[in-house]
């Protein structure tokens, strides 16, 4: 929620409880924002809520999540079962374009910075078992 809700929230519920809620949520994006500034793997482990409320604020980035958005061209993202939807974490896009894996997509911000999230944890993990390398394969790219 941003400011506006807490502030409506208020009106409906005790300040103080609506306090404790922010400051956890606070606690969340702090995580949140550690790994997209740090690119390693986490020292502990991730609870699921965690894991589950990046890849839906990630998903909010894709074009075929945006409100009142239709897609209607050739290359959209539609998912017809939301059973498959929310499986997929509403994660419709796909990475890549033009043949190149690694190419951010333009109407998928969220799944490309989720693509070179992914490449720098598995980096971080590949030189934390030894291996000083500056790229993983030819799928996982140079991301310095």
């Amino acid at each position: 929620m941003n400011e506006d809700a807490y502030a409506a929230a208020v009106k409906l519920v005790s300040k103080t409880y609506i306090e404790q809620g922010r400051n956890a949520h606070r606690t969340q994006q702090n995580f949140i924002r550690e790994l997209l500034d740090k690119r390693k793997i986490p020292e502990e482990g991730w609870p699921e809520n965690r894991i589950e409320m990046l890849l839906g604020e990630l998903s909010m980035l894709d074009s075929n999540n945006f409100p009142d958005n239709v897609g209607a061209g050739e290359r959209e993202a539609r998912i017809v079962s939301d059973l498959v939807a929310r499986r997929h974490f509403r994660l419709g896009h796909g990475i890549g374009r033009s043949g190149d894996i690694a190419a951010i997509q333009p109407k998928a911000a969220g799944s490309s910075l989720l693509m070179k999230l992914t490449n720098s944890l598995v980096l971080d993990c590949i030189k934390r078992c030894g291996n000083q390398a500056k790229y993983c394969s030819t799928i996982f790219y140079n991301i310095h």
